[in-house]
């Protein structure tokens, strides 16, 4: 016999799950302007990534911490799209996402 699920719990579980992948959107979401961490995952190389984020208006801060990333200062509206295209997330930086400091 299959163990039945009572719908309370199912409800509850599903509602945890939700709030959770809020939070984590949230948490990854880069802000409208400010500091992000742009990680290619699309093959793009460290150059072209900072050439593509430079012609969008946005400042080099940092290296990334992952292979080929970087931390830029710039407004997600100018560089969502042509990041996006090639191949490249665009998150909100934390201190865990920070390189050592030195510049790309």
């Amino acid at each position: 016999m299959l163990s039945r699920v009572s719908l309370p719990a199912l409800a509850v579980s599903t509602q945890v799950a939700g709030v959770l992948a809020a939070f984590l959107g949230l948490t990854l979401a880069p802000p409208a302007q400010g500091t992000m961490l742009l990680m290619p995952i699309g093959g793009t190389t460290q150059g072209q990534l900072a050439t593509i984020a430079i012609d969008h208006g946005a400042q080099i801060v940092a290296r990334g911490r992952w292979d080929g990333s970087i931390v830029v200062q710039g407004e997600r509206a100018r560089l969502w799209q042509p990041l996006t295209r090639v191949g490249v997330l665009v998150l909100a930086s934390t201190s865990s996402g920070c390189g050592t400091g030195a510049s790309a």
